[in-house]
Order: C-alpha cells, then sequence, then structure tokens
C-alpha cells in the first residue's frame, strides 16, 4: 500500500499494479520463512522507476511494519520492481535487501 501511496502522491499515471510475493522456508521446524522476494509489478504510460524505487525504500525502511517485524527476525526479504510502459521494454530491478536480525529504526 505505501508504494502505490508514494507513486501517486508522485503523480505516476499508474495504470496496474500487483505485487508478487514468493517465500522459502527453512526445513527444520519451527519452518520459519528465511526468505521472501517482493516484486512490485507496475504498468502505465510515462512511469518513472526512480518514483517506484523511492516508494518501496520508504516502505521497507519506514513504513510497513510487517517488513519490520520480518526482517528483525530470521527473514531475509528482497524489494524488486518491474516497470512496464507501453511501447517500451521493461524495466527491472531489485530495491534493497532488509533482514534478517536487522532491528528496525525507531522513529522519533
Amino acid at each position: 500500500m505505501d508504494v502505490i501511496t508514494v507513486a501517486l502522491k508522485k503523480r505516476q499515471q499508474v495504470v496496474t499494479y500487483r505485487i508478487h510475493a514468493r517465500g522459502e522456508q527453512r526445513d527444520e521446524h519451527p519452518k520459519v520463512l528465511t526468505r521472501i522476494d517482493l516484486v512490485h509489478e507496475i504498468e502505465g504510460p510515462g512511469v518513472a522507476a526512480e518514483a517506484i524505487a523511492r516508494g518501496i525504500m520508504l516502505s521497507a525502511t519506514k513504513y510497513c511494519p510487517v517488513n519490520a517485524m520480518l526482517s528483525a527476525g530470521a527473514t531475509e526479504v528482497h524489494h524488486a520492481y518491474r516497470v512496464t510502459r507501453p511501447g517500451e521494454p521493461t524495466e527491472e530491478a531489485e530495491v534493497i535487501v532488509t533482514g534478517p536480525d536487522q532491528r528496525p529504526t525507531i522513529a522519533e
């Protein structure tokens, strides 16, 4: 939710927004998640990859309590995007990796 909110505030012409998630668990009990891959897929004319990357960075490091909780434990979370504009090649990149064992910064 944070990413699309930032994109719209930056006046991005988002037509479609999807998030793809894939996770890996360890084999031993408790079978906690050890890795999560999140790919934000955005389609629209003139969508700037930089604006999407900024939204992902803010979500991953500041706004998302779920990411903070997972990253403080045993989970490594990979945050990436895929931007598609009509008539142009798709742009993809990993933005940030959070966790494992990263205590979230407390904002004052």
